[in-house]
């Protein structure tokens, strides 16, 4: 006779309907189906009087391990360490960052929490059962090209397995559609639903208009999985938490290994008291909207065990091969072994991002002594190589710098604004040109930046168009150019020094310039995208310990492409101060802050311990099942 129910907690539980009876097996479909049905519904079983259930996390683990866990798989899924504590911080946290070493599973673990999840189903107060209909995960890739060999390719390995274990693609709730990037659940008539399954995202650069439709999907439970983080634009990331918050369940979880504090994974990670408040030692920490754990490569479980305990993560002797040809402070160790930002930086980068995050130059000015005075400069990119015409407004005067503890005279910058993206190209009565010219000076004008507080790049091709600015505008307008010997401006007010006598061109003095500055604290409200490119460009000394600046197009050749437009502009706003309005330099006053010592976060430590007692195949029943469940009264009972 079949047995109808299962026990489990002291309780039965009524066999599931419609499982099909599989190769798989009945018995273990049926032990599937309950797991899945008490994660869905975790929340409303926990609430019910008597009620002594696993966590929720335990039945997750087992769900995923009944299914991908078993020796037939094509590609088997085990919990190590790192999945455990990704998992349990995914339960613990709606917004959750994930930094970390390369090869530490991160990827792989997240692709089988989005299927999970999805399958999983949620369950809202009026709905009496968990569904996956109102589940919709979106993942990230930088394009759709490259997603095959990222998380989007494991994803749909594990689709597969998933497929397999229920018997067919027929069984399942949702379907792989891979040319679009997305798995889509089946209503009963069989049409899809676009408003729930798990959907890819391409947020690199020129992707998001991609990225932005995809997004304005709502449902009520929403998981966005941001995997390569570090890689994305910001317009994604910002676009992302802004058109997802009105959901009635929002998940973020980024994802990537560390580059810099500026780019999106670095703003999704920031701590909550500033980067000031950790240091390599921290394995995690609050963040500004949640929390960030952090997984390093010298203390990985495989490296911990001195063996390869676990496939996949890295090893002591890839630790050791990277250590030697890095170089352990190297911003390449740190980023792939360390899993944290480099404390030093590009040792040949003008600026650094430690320089730039103790200065405070992201803070906005908070006092200002008196009326400040805006200021605006242009680079037409465009007219050289690039996509873009970037106008920076910026205002300079007197404030207090609470860090410094001083009043300064200083910068700070208010926006930027691709000028480009607001060209009506359709409008063939008006160059194109004109249309830049007359776009900059309505900014000015709504902004109240004085005609002699403007300026615009004349270097190279630029010229013509800062002469056509120039004319428009009319007497006093500012023209900058990058190019040419250094200025006989003296360097600042603690150095005699003169622009030709540090300097060895026009371009090295505009950037260079600006690091006293920043070491003063006379620079405020640099955005992310501008930090990067400020510290994404290299220097060398020349001629008599001259600085020189690496030329554009080195810089593009050697960073993919990238071009530091956002900060010429800012730095043509500073040359405009200088000439202007008498901003110098106050660098060697400046006080530096330190890193405070602080004790690592170690409410995991049990997890790196446990890879040294492993016992056993390694497989699931490894992590003690069986004890945790006596521990809530789990038992196999006999069906009568």
């Amino acid at each position: 006779m079949e047995r109808t129910h299962i026990a489990r907690y002291g309780r039965w539980w009524k066999r599931l309907p419609g499982v099909p009876k599989t190769s798989a097996g009945y018995d273990l479909l049926q032990e599937v189906a309950l797991e899945k049905y008490i994660c869905g519904n975790y929340d409303a079983l926990v609430s019910q009087p008597g009620s002594h259930l696993n966590p929720w996390t335990w039945h997750f683990r087992r769900f995923i391990s009944l299914i991908l866990d078993r020796p037939e798989c094509n590609r088997r899924f085990e919990w190590n360490p790192y999945a455990v504590r990704m998992l349990e911080e995914a339960y613990a946290n709606n917004f959750l960052a994930v930094a970390g070493h390369a090869s530490c599973s991160k990827s792989e673990f997240f692709a089988v929490y989005a299927i999970g999840r999805f399958l999983v189903g949620a369950r809202f107060p009026d709905k009496p059962v968990a569904s996956p209909e109102y589940v919709k995960v979106f993942i990230t890739s930088t394009t759709l090209e490259e997603s095959r060999g990222r998380i989007w390719g494991v994803v749909e390995a594990y689709w597969s397995e998933f497929c397999r274990f229920f018997g067919g693609e027929q069984y399942m709730q949702a379907k792989l559609v891979s040319s679009m990037g997305k798995i889509v659940r089946l209503n009963q008539d069989g049409k899809q639903n676009q408003l729930s399954g798990i959907a890819l995202v391409a947020g690199g650069k020129g992707q998001d208009k991609d990225a932005s439709t995809k997004i304005g999907f709502k449902n009520r439970c929403v998981i966005f999985i941001a995997d390569e983080l570090p890689l994305l634009t910001h317009s994604l990331y910002n676009t992302a938490i802004t058109n997802l918050q009105s959901n009635e369940y929002l998940q973020f979880i980024g994802i990537g290994n560390p580059t810099s504090p500026f780019d999106p994974l670095g703003v999704f990670m920031e701590p909550e008291e500033g980067w000031n408040s950790v240091n390599e030692t921290f394995d995690g920490w609050k963040t500004k909207r949640g929390y960030c754990i952090r997984f390093d490569g010298e203390k990985s479980p495989n490296v911990l065990a001195g063996r390869e305990v676990w496939k996949g993560i890295l090893s002591l002797r890839t630790v050791t091969d990277l250590r030697e040809s890095l170089g352990p402070k190297s911003p390449e160790y740190y980023r792939m072994v360390r899993g944290f930002l480099s404390p030093d930086g590009d040792a040949n980068a003008i600026y650094t991002e430690v320089e730039i995050t103790s200065s405070g130059s992201q803070q906005k000015v908070t006092t200002w002594l008196s009326s400040p005075t805006p200021i605006a400069f242009l680079d037409p990119a465009f007219s050289h190589g690039g996509d873009e015409a970037v106008a920076c407004f910026c205002r300079v005067g007197e404030y207090y710098s609470a860090i410094h503890q001083r009043n300064v005279k200083g910068i700070e910058l208010v926006e930027t604004i691709n000028l480009m993206a607001l060209v009506d190209a359709s409008d063939k009565t008006v160059d194109r040109n004109q249309q830049l010219v007359n776009l900059f000076n309505e900014e000015c004008v709504k902004r109240g930046v004085k005609v002699e507080d403007r300026g615009s790049d004349s270097t190279g091709a630029g010229d013509p168009f800062a002469s056509l600015m120039a004319i428009t505008m009319g007497r006093g307008f500012q023209m900058v150019s990058f190019a040419g010997a250094p200025s006989d401006k003296i360097v600042g007010t603690t150095n005699a020094r003169t622009g030709k006598d540090r300097f060895a061109n026009r371009v090295s003095e505009l950037w260079y310039v600006g690091k006293d500055f920043v070491k003063a604290g006379q620079v405020r409200g640099l955005d992310p995208e501008t930090c990067i490119q400020m510290c994404a460009r290299m220097y060398k000394l020349v001629d008599r310990e001259k600085v020189e600046a690496e030329s554009k197009k080195v810089m593009k050749q050697r960073t993919n492409g990238r071009s530091p437009d956002r900060a010429d502009a800012f730095f043509g706003c500073v040359e405009i101060a200088r000439r202007r309005h008498g901003l110098t330099s106050l660098a060697r006053a400046a006080r530096r802050t330190a890193l405070p010592s602080a004790p690592i976060d170690r409410r995991h430590a049990a997890l790196e311990a446990a890879v040294t007692s492993r016992a056993g195949k390694g497989r699931y029943s490894d992590l003690s099942l069986e004890t945790t469940s006596s521990n809530y009264g789990w038992a196999d009972q006999s069906f009568g």
